[in-house]
């Protein structure tokens, strides 16, 4: 059930209009802090028991120039409103450069919290960044 829920993520800017990138699949470009919508694992508040893995597969990762970075976040919330970073370090980043990168981020995710949400921030001084997540799936944590 909570496998079906967090399948899919649909991306959106922080003030809440539709990003360049609106599903999972097309280019996230420039800079800027998206989300994606919220997944209700419809758990009654008792959320996820079992330690997941969000693996997102992402490529065509660069910019023009400069230097800039992309960095993955999974924010979970009680009440599907009011969402923190479960994830706070900077091990999800991913540095951009000229050159087109593809991969995979995993994202361990341990929580009792019952929504959740994908965050990405592009940022730097580089000029035209560019991303393509192609999917984000759970799986079980083996670890």
């Amino acid at each position: 059930m909570i496998r079906d829920a967090l399948s899919s993520f649909l991306f959106t800017t922080a003030s809440g209009i539709t990003a360049t990138s609106d599903k999972v699949g097309a280019a996230i470009a420039g800079a800027g802090t998206y989300f994606s919508d919220a997944i209700d694992t419809k758990t009654g508040g008792f959320g996820v028991l079992a330690p997941l893995v969000v693996a997102i597969l992402w490529n065509a990762a660069a910019n023009a120039s400069g230097s800039n970075a992309v960095t993955f976040t999974v924010q979970i919330s009680t009440d599907g409103t009011n969402y923190f970073d479960l994830t706070t370090d900077n091990i999800n980043a991913v540095a951009l450069t000229t050159t087109a990168k593809n991969d995979t981020t995993n994202i361990r995710v341990a929580s009792v919290r019952r929504y959740f949400r994908l965050k990405i921030v592009v940022s730097g001084a580089g000029t035209s960044p560019v991303i393509t997540i192609k999917s984000a799936q759970p799986t079980p944590s083996r670890a």
